[in-house]
């Protein structure tokens, strides 16, 4: 028999094997803090975009991007994760890329966080962000055409905004937006209403497109508390794949300080939030998941600044198999 195709013989190398214990993506992390990533997934490729310090040796944050492929290995019940050659290409200012286009418009001397790309809604392609330029954080937007865009040919003229969403409230800070895979719900978090922060939610027009409903001043869709997600603390960072909502809270009850919880959409509502225990959470702060299936796994992407890391906060990633089905939205995703 032929070794080489003999599947029980058959040797899988990792580049970076995740399994059901949180992995440190080493290949991306450094001493300072790199962390609120986010990962859009289609037709066009899977780059993961991040936030970090490193630029600025622990001063404002900046966006980066890395290429990267995800596989998920049934045998071994592993998930492997391959970076491109070129790890960072926010660094390559001559490489005409969407993802690098996209941070040429967006960067500035303030602070760029969470940063969530979403691609071909009703043709258009949306990358959404939060940044202090004016003294506190604002949501803002840059789209373009999905069909008609070229990142080779329009580079950054092709590209519309930033612009300043209608949905931010006066001095509050209005951070992390995330929209619904049909594009009919966007969430973000804000303390507009005190001291904390809380998630909010806003129904759009469907009859409308995306960017027409986020820019109108006229007509603003009203903004609620999810009060099914609230507490007495601080809840943050929402992020939703099919009927799975992620976010992270220092509510009572916890680790210790920040910890990861998700919910669960049942039919009209988001079911009561659950903590995702020890085997994710540690009494250090884990922040900004944000969840993907691949081969039918469930994978989340988080950070934290426990120890062992880089430094600071570091970028982790981890098999959530309990929460697959809950991912699936009309596809799997195969790199």
């Amino acid at each position: 028999m032929n070794m080489d195709c003999d599947p029980d013989n058959y040797r899988f190398e990792y580049d970076m094997a995740v399994g059901e214990t949180p992995a440190n993506l080493n290949r991306l992390n450094t001493e300072y803090d790199d962390y609120n990533s986010d990962l859009p997934f289609d037709y066009k490729g899977l780059t993961l975009t991040y936030s970090t310090n490193r630029a600025s040796t622990g001063g404002q944050f900046d966006f980066r991007s890395v290429g990267l492929s995800v596989t998920y290995h049934e045998r071994d019940g592993l998930v492997n994760i391959t970076f491109s050659t070129n790890p960072d290409k926010g660094s390559y200012p001559e490489m005409r890329t969407y993802e690098t286009a996209i941070l040429r418009v967006v960067t500035t001397l303030s602070d760029e966080l969470g940063p969530a790309s979403y691609r071909n809604i009703d043709g258009w392609d949306y990358f959404l962000y939060s940044n202090n330029e004016s003294g506190h954080f604002q949501i803002k937007m840059v789209y373009n055409s999905s069909t008609e865009y070229s990142p080779f040919v329009d580079g950054i003229e092709g590209l519309n905004g930033p612009f300043t969403l209608s949905l931010n409230s006066g001095q509050e800070d209005n951070l992390y937006p995330a929209l619904s895979k049909d594009g009919s719900t966007m969430f973000f978090c804000s303390n507009r209403s005190g001291e904390f922060f809380d998630i909010y939610a806003m129904e759009m027009d469907s009859s409308r497109l995306i960017h027409e409903v986020l820019l109108d001043e006229e007509t603003v869709p009203e903004v609620s508390v999810m009060e099914e997600l609230s507490s007495e603390g601080n809840d943050k960072c929402p992020s939703v794949t099919g009927d799975l909502l992620v976010f992270t809270s220092d509510r009572e009850g916890g680790m210790g300080g920040f910890d990861l919880y998700y919910s669960v959409r049942e039919e009209d509502h988001w079911g009561e939030p659950v903590n995702f225990g020890p085997e994710i959470n540690t009494s250090a702060d884990e922040y900004r998941p944000i969840t993907f299936v691949v081969g039918a796994m469930g994978v989340m992407i988080f950070s934290s600044n426990r120890p062992g890391g880089a430094g600071g906060f570091d970028l982790y990633a981890v098999q959530i198999p309990d929460l697959s089905s809950h991912l699936y939205d009309g596809w799997y995703m195969y790199y």
